[in-house]
């Protein structure tokens, strides 16, 4: 019984620390592929930013991913000055802090509550 709440107890807290970790890229195009990092305290999604430039007849585009505040996920923007049309989409994903330790923690909680029912 002691070992059993003291897993439990070991996962909750190894969810707590569990931090966010979100791939890190930037490149001209629509594709990009990078490491992933731990995200700052405060940033609490992952996000693909896609910006493209038009001037005339001529669009670039750029990418980049990494973390990103959750409320200004799926905001975009489109300027236009002297010709040039700049536009930026900002599309976030569902990820979740390390899914090892949730997934501990889930388990030891069933566990948990089969021992005591």
């Amino acid at each position: 019984m002691q070992a059993l709440l003291g897993l439990y107890l070991f996962s909750l807290l190894l969810t707590i620390g569990a931090s966010l970790e979100c791939e890190t890229c930037i490149a001209e195009g629509k594709t990009c592929t990078g490491q992933k990092v731990k995200c700052s305290a405060g940033l609490d999604t992952c996000a693909t930013v896609l910006t493209e430039v038009t001037v005339g007849s001529v669009t670039t585009q750029a990418i980049g991913k990494g973390c990103y505040l959750k409320s200004e996920c799926n905001n975009g923007k489109t300027v236009e000055a002297n010709g040039m049309t700049i536009t930026t989409t900002i599309n976030c994903n569902n990820a979740s802090p390390l899914s090892a330790a949730s997934f501990l923690l889930a388990l030891s909680g069933v566990m948990l509550m089969k021992f005591l029912l």
